[in-house]
């Protein structure tokens, strides 16, 4: 049997005559004379202008095919070579050189079909006999691409372990074989080395820059590793290439919504349907742009008619669950993760959900197992190791999630969420200047949004080198980047009746079982009761014993935490809201998006932040005389409205131990204590504990927080101590638990320890409830301030220090008066009691006068923008 011939065994094309003009033919033998010459580029304009004469010339569209080959374009001349076939099907030539292309571009079969179709009308060609029985037959060409089939086949059967082995195989065959290179590429992506998978996506689009598959593969494998602009510029490559192609429309789609390029995500996606009508991943991607809008409804219908089309879709179930997730159905996607992981482990995109939907019923320990077991399955994923890092940070084993998060940079250095939780963790854990660092690099992404900003504005409170002026001039800025474009109401619906109940709105992520829902609920109940109509926005999927209580008071309780800024903003507005109060400022589940919009007439932030927002849209900041001092309002974008005694009003803990005898009676030391958030514990703060413990002979020191819970941050203090000069064994750092363990706690300690500049508030408050007085120092703005309006308030400016020194002089003097701590600690619960800072009443009456005073005021000047009802 003949030996398998190559192209170049085939005899000069020669084509049919043409009844076209004498030019055309002329222009076609010139074109011929080119290429045999060796000048493809002007053979391959005058080609490109015979076909604009004559559209069926198919000799025009063969050579264009050769030339497209010659340059290594094998995907733009599988087109022209078949074009030329089908325009001459009896032209033994055309039909063998593009079965041979076939061939060489890795389809034995098609090139078989071809070739068999040609001999039915050429039965006595001897070249296309002998093509098909070398095919028939298996020889060396065609096993190679026989291999090249195959590997199609293992990448369609997602069989990728296989396709890596079978790929590499072929490449030590023939190292320059560039289909190989690519399904070995391909099989890398999809295994999680995502690195070599860029290394070797990179040596085929280098070798053929026409290869669109690569370029588009290559911008998925960019955007899994976070690299926005790549990832982008790649998808781009790709379309250019081959703008006709639906999957790159897909893939670039996928990878504006995940960069926040929402609207080009969806531009993509509607062409891609344009293009190919029943393309699922085309509806799926529709699907989870309306599910980010908030149109939860739409999308399950998109995600429903994807599953129609393919029941087997694997991202459309797994897009399901995360609508799920995103409506707050967290025990239901939960339960469907389960049954996807069940059906396919391989499922990252399950664990991915599962993992939120468990952490968001506070599963922590479920969540960090199943974290583990989808990073086991893709052990180079960074979105689900990702998660394993934050579920480590929840279980408050802060060493390992940043060990986790560190990895994920290594691996990938834009990695966004990374980069912000290292920043969020350095926050938490004390270190400020690698804080800031990963900050400046996180908030350098364009999926930075206004909320991660709010992350670092708050970061900078805990950093006692930063300024009232400097916090100031960082929030100015936040505004002015994020909202100074923002669309604001002009108009607001009021009563017509001046003397109507005060309708409050207000809106936060902590009415619930947290520090500022403690403070909120027992004036909210007594602000009910005098008759204000309260419409609670909630803006977190958690809901409690104690959200269900604020849920019992309002007269509108709205779990918004689905609903975009612009989305609160119009339901808001839609309320009627008098006046509406934000309790969270740049704090977590923050709606400073929707405030930016004014959708009620006076906008007022209070309680959950101490500082300004620097959101001009908010008109006023509550304070008292002593966190917002006349010569400190310049501090704030917010005018100050300053209440008669104290700018909070703790709700009474419920069922909290007794306050206990002083334990410096039964002991023979003084314990002193905090309880304070470790962020808190700066170098200024530890120097300053230090020497007061070395001022009272044979004092003790006890700290409880969540990360001394980690070994590694609790061995780290202890040295800072001893570095100091304090022994190991006067030391006691512990994890705090819930809050009655807290509470329980504090029947070791003889007196508190208030850190600077970020003080004490709720920690204070518990510290004074189990009759445990508080030492703080006075302060320059509103949260250093916070102590010296507690202990004022109390009744006790001498528990207030002057600065460093006296913090140290006033902490030996009372440890060494134990009679005097003993009395003060019998009758502190009961004096609380009796202060402005737990008279509900009194302080909800003073609180109502302030804000229906500013709300009168601003109706009298301003009814000519409202609408009565």
């Amino acid at each position: 049997m003949a030996a398998f011939k190559f192209l170049s065994s085939f005899p000069p094309v020669m084509p049919k005559k043409s009844s076209k003009k004498q030019p055309v033919d002329t222009a076609f033998a010139r074109a011929r004379q080119l290429i045999d010459a060796g000048d493809s580029a002007t053979a391959e304009r005058l080609l490109k202008e015979i076909i604009a004469q004559d559209r069926e010339h198919a000799g025009a569209y063969h050579y264009l095919g050769r030339i497209a080959r010659a340059a290594g374009y094998q995907a733009h001349a599988t087109p022209l070579l078949q074009e030329a076939v089908r325009l001459q099907p009896d032209n033994a030539d055309f039909v063998g050189y593009f079965a041979n292309h076939l061939v060489q571009s890795g389809s034995p079969s098609q090139a078989l079909g071809v070739v068999s179709d040609g001999l039915a009308r050429l039965p006595g060609s001897e070249a296309l006999q002998e093509l098909k029985s070398a095919l028939q037959a298996g020889g060396p060409v065609a096993k190679a691409a026989g291999s090249i089939e195959e590997l199609r086949q293992l990448a369609s059967a997602e069989r990728y372990a296989e396709l890596k082995q079978r790929s590499q195989h072929a490449l030590t065959q023939d190292d320059a074989n560039l289909s190989a290179r690519y399904y070995y590429a391909l099989a890398l992506s999809n295994l999680g080395a995502l690195d070599e998978a860029i290394q070797q996506f990179n040596l085929v689009v280098n070798l053929d820059p026409h290869h669109d598959e690569a370029w588009g593969q290559l911008g998925v494998v960019y955007m899994e590793k976070s690299m926005a602009a790549a990832s982008l510029a790649a998808h781009e490559k790709a379309l250019l290439v081959n703008p006709a192609e639906a999957v790159h429309h897909i893939n670039a789609g996928v990878a504006c919504m995940e960069f926040g390029h929402v609207m080009q995500a969806e531009r993509h996606a509607r062409q891609a349907l344009s293009l190919k009508g029943d393309a699922v991943a085309a509806i799926v991607l529709l699907g989870r742009i309306a599910a980010r809008s908030g149109h939860y409804e739409k999308a399950r219908q998109l995600l429903k008619k994807a599953l129609g089309i393919n029941p087997g879709h694997k991202p459309a179930m797994t897009a399901l669950t995360e609508v799920l997730l995103a409506e707050g159905e967290l025990q239901q996607a939960e339960w469907e993760c389960r049954r996807l992981i069940l059906m396919d482990k391989s499922m990252i995109g399950a664990y991915n959900t599962l993992v939120d939907a468990l952490m968001g019923q506070q599963k922590i320990d479920q969540a960090l197992e199943f974290a583990k077991t989808g990073s086991q399955q893709r052990p180079d994923d960074l979105s689900i190791k990702n998660r394993l890092g934050i579920c480590y940070q929840n279980a408050k084993c802060f060493a390992e999630a940043i060990g986790i998060y560190r990895s994920i940079l290594e691996s990938s250095p834009d990695y966004f969420s990374a980069q912000l939780n290292l920043a969020g963790i350095s926050s938490l854990t004390g270190v400020y200047d690698q804080s800031m660092h990963y900050y400046d690099s996180a908030l350098a992404s364009p999926l930075a949004s206004s909320e991660h900003h709010s992350n670092w504005i708050f970061a900078h409170l805990y950093n006692p080198e930063v300024t009232a002026q400097e916090l100031l001039d960082i929030t100015r800025g936040w505004a002015t980047k994020f909202h100074s474009d923002t669309p604001r109401y002009t108009s607001w619906t009021v009563a017509r009746d001046s003397e109507a109940p005060l309708r409050l709105g207000i809106v936060s992520g902590d009415m619930r079982d947290h520090p500022v829902g403690f403070f909120l609920e027992s004036v909210l109940g007594k602000l009910a009761a005098m008759g204000v109509e309260l419409y609670l926005y909630s803006t977190v999927v958690v809901q409690d014993d104690t959200s269900k209580r604020f849920a019992r008071m309002a007269d509108k309780w709205d779990l918004c935490y689905r609903d975009t800024p612009e989305q609160l903003a119009a339901k808001i507005h839609g309320d009627a809201v008098n006046v509406l109060l934000d309790v969270s400022g740049h704090t977590s589940h923050n709606r400073m998006g929707t405030f930016a919009r004014k959708p009620a007439p006076v906008q007022i932030t209070w309680l959950g932040y101490l500082s300004t927002t620097g959101l001009d849209a908010i008109d006023y900041i509550i304070g008292d005389p002593w966190v917002t001092p006349p010569d400190e309002q310049a501090h704030f974008v917010e005018k100050p409205l300053v209440l008669p005694h104290s700018y909070q009003c703790l709700s009474q803990p419920q069922g909290s131990p007794d306050v206990s005898t002083l334990p410096a009676a039964e002991n023979s030391y003084i314990t002193f204590g905090s309880f304070n958030n470790f962020a808190k514990l700066n170098r200024k703060v530890i120097e300053l504990w230090a020497e007061v413990l070395k001022s009272v002979e044979g004092a003790r020191l006890l700290l409880k927080n969540q990360v001394l819970t980690d070994p590694v941050y609790r061995d780290k203090l202890l040295g800072d101590f001893v570095a100091l000069g304090v022994e190991e064994e006067r030391l006691m750092f512990e994890a705090s638990r819930s809050r009655e363990h807290i509470l329980e706690s504090y029947g070791r300690v003889d007196i508190g320890l208030d850190p600077f500049p970020y003080t004490g508030c709720t920690t204070s408050f518990e510290s004074l409830w189990m009759g445990v007085p508080v030492l703080t120092r006075r302060g320059e703005r509103f949260l250093s301030h916070a102590g010296e309006s507690i202990m004022n308030n109390l009744g006790m400016p001498d528990w207030i220090a002057e600065d460093a020194e006296d913090y140290v002089r006033v902490a030996t003097e009372k440890a060494a008066d134990t009679k005097s701590l003993a009395a003060t600690r019998a009758g502190l619960r009961d004096r609380l009691i009796a202060s402005p800072l737990m008279d509900a009443d009194a302080f909800a009456q003073q609180f109502h006068e302030a804000v229906q005073g500013v709300w009168k005021q601003w109706r009298s000047e301003n009814l000519t923008v409202a609408v009565e009802r």
